[in-house]
């Protein structure tokens, strides 16, 4: 199918997105023909470094973005944020996985986004919600699987460090 042909196609997205949970769901919207653009800090995405085979080249991070153009711009300055806000004034989607206060002080909080662009959508991947007592919390695939008592379901009386799930 030509990316022309499939249903997401005409659809703008900004991926602010580290690690897996949000660019997986970013890449998933470019497969059904999103236009992604990757919105990357100085440094490159996290995953970048992860275990590269090249300085900024790990295959952690293509299998995560694959299909994605990408531009850096450094949302700790005004320019950053600036651009920030004139690419969000393009887009239909945004993207971010931050903690509340950083994607406040970056301009991704949904208040800011509706500033720049009503129209867009917005989403924030997120382990514990973008509100109430664990808003700011992060969280990743080890911490749900300890938290759900996952982690204990393999555990051997043998362990060294004895684990029990349920009650």
């Amino acid at each position: 199918m030509r990316l022309a042909d499939r249903p997401l196609a005409g659809v703008r997205v900004l991926d602010y997105a580290q690690y897996v949970a949000g660019p997986f769901a970013t890449m998933l919207l470019g497969d059904l023909g999103a236009d992604v653009v990757k919105v990357e800090p100085p440094t490159g995405d996290a995953w970048r470094h992860y275990n590269p085979h090249a300085p900024g080249e790990s295959t952690w991070f293509y299998a995560l973005n694959r299909g994605k153009r990408s531009v850096t711009l450094d949302l700790k300055t005004d320019e950053g944020r600036a651009a920030s806000a004139r690419l969000i004034a393009g887009a239909d989607a945004v993207v971010h996985n931050m903690p509340p206060e950083r994607a406040a002080r970056f301009g991704l909080d949904r208040e800011s986004v509706r500033t720049a662009n009503p129209r867009a959508v917005w989403s924030c991947v997120t382990a514990f919600g973008t509100e109430g007592p664990d808003a700011g919390r992060l969280g990743y695939d080890i911490i749900a699987q300890a938290l759900s008592g996952l982690l204990m379901a393999d555990a051997r009386p043998e362990d060294a460090v004895p684990r029990r799930s349920g009650g």
